[in-house]
Parts: C-alpha cells; structure tokens; sequence
C-alpha cells in the first residue's frame, strides 16, 4: 500500500534552490503552485475517486519561506513520471559567499572513573562518567 501523506525533499545547493514533492496521486490539472509574500506554495486536490479501500479525497498545502535572494521570475517546475514535482530557483552566485571560516570551539572532556561493583555477580568492571566542574 502506498503511502498517502506528500513526502518533500529541500535542499539549497551552492547555486540553486530546489524542493521535491511525491505528488504522484494528483494529475498536473490537479496541483497549483504560487509565490505570495516571499513564499512558494504548493497544492493539490483531487474529488472522492475510487481506490483499493473504497473511496478517498485527497488535498494539501504546503508553504515553502523563498530565500530573499531569489528571482521569482526564474521559479521553474517540472513534474517526473513518477509523480516527483520539482520546482527550483538558481541562487545568484553573488549572494553565495567564495569561502567562509567557521571557528571550532573546543570543550572539556569528561573526565572517566572505573569502579568495580562488589555485589554484583558479574565481575566485569562498569565505566561511570563523572562530569568535570
């Protein structure tokens, strides 16, 4: 049985922006896209058809915030065989830095004791950890 819930896949590579929806119970005439505010939405709907439990209806929605550097003009979509809707963005290569440094913080390591339990029947020894202060 297939699994009825939209399952979505983002990401923002260097240069492009990009979201994958699993729309494959919607036919294109049946899914909506739009850009409102800074956001991509997303929509389905299909009326009550026939399927292997009975009947079923299904809709969704769903809202995507678009990085401000993003054209809406260049918004494209495409919907795979498979029922994958794809929509993607380039990234200006402007707004994507050359390199950037992330400095790496160093803590303290936890200082371990071993202690052997007496009164246990296994005689192998037992880690504890004690936080360092």
């Amino acid at each position: 049985m297939k699994n009825d819930s939209v399952n979505v896949q983002m990401s923002k590579e260097q240069y492009k922006w990009q979201v994958s929806l699993d729309v494959a119970h919607f036919s294109p005439s049946e899914i909506s896209l739009s850009v409102s505010d800074g956001f991509l939405e997303v929509g389905g709907k299909h009326e009550e058809r026939p399927d292997e439990h009975g009947f079923i209806a299904r809709c969704f929605t769903r809202k995507y915030r678009l990085p401000a550097e993003i054209d809406v003009s260049k918004i494209a979509s495409t919907l795979s065989v498979d029922g994958i809707l794809t929509v993607e963005a380039p990234v200006p290569e402007t707004s994507v830095p050359a390199v950037i440094i992330i400095p790496i913080k160093t803590l303290k390591a936890k200082s371990t004791q071993t202690k052997t339990c007496p009164n246990s029947k296994n005689t192998k020894s037992q880690t504890w950890m004690k936080r360092s202060r």
